[in-house]
């Protein structure tokens, strides 16, 4: 596979590595384009500023909320693409893309068979690693990851959905896990 992508012009040292990947990543500078979505290569310093930046500005309370809200349309977009692929389909791909973009290095997904319940565990959450320096003590950090959650369902599942942090890095648990439910 790298062999035949190197044959295209404009591709050049191509690695293949198995599994998910660690953050956010571009090789000489390329940025990878795919499902109509152009990766957005940043500093853990630069996610800091859009993931704190507003709790500090606003206070706790409306700077998560902001926050919150970004992951929210930021997943409500990414459900009207995957939505394309069907209910099935879209669920089933959720966790490897948001793997892809680097979110987390495992992301599992588990629905409740009478449905309108999901858990998702997540390891090694960017927003959590990146928050953890920022915090004093114990705290469920990941508003906008809640969020996204929150916005995919809401597009994919139909309705609304309340989604609660039951378990955090930051706590000292050894991954993020979020409980979502149809309201």
């Amino acid at each position: 596979m790298a062999a035949a992508l190197e044959k295209v012009p404009g591709v050049v040292d191509v690695k293949i590595h198995e599994g998910p990947m660690e953050g956010f990543a571009a090789v000489g500078g390329l940025v990878l384009e795919a499902a109509e979505a152009r990766a957005v290569l940043m500093s853990a310093r630069a996610l800091a500023g859009l993931l704190q930046g507003p709790r500090e500005y606003f206070g706790e309370d409306v700077g998560a909320a902001f926050v919150y809200y970004e992951g929210f349309f930021t997943g409500r977009a990414m459900g009207e693409y995957l939505s394309r692929f069907g209910r099935e389909g879209a669920l089933a791909m959720l966790p490897r893309i948001w793997e892809a973009r680097g979110y987390g290095t495992h992301i599992e997904m588990l629905s409740d068979p009478n449905g309108g319940r999901y858990r998702f565990e997540v390891g090694r959450l960017i927003e959590c690693e990146v928050l953890s320096k920022y915090l004093r003590g114990p705290a469920k950090t990941s508003h906008f990851f809640r969020g996204m959650i929150a916005g995919v369902l809401s597009v994919v599942e139909g309705g609304e959905w309340e989604v609660e942090e039951v378990e955090c890095i930051n706590d000292g648990s050894d991954r993020c896990a979020f409980d979502a439910r149809r309201k």
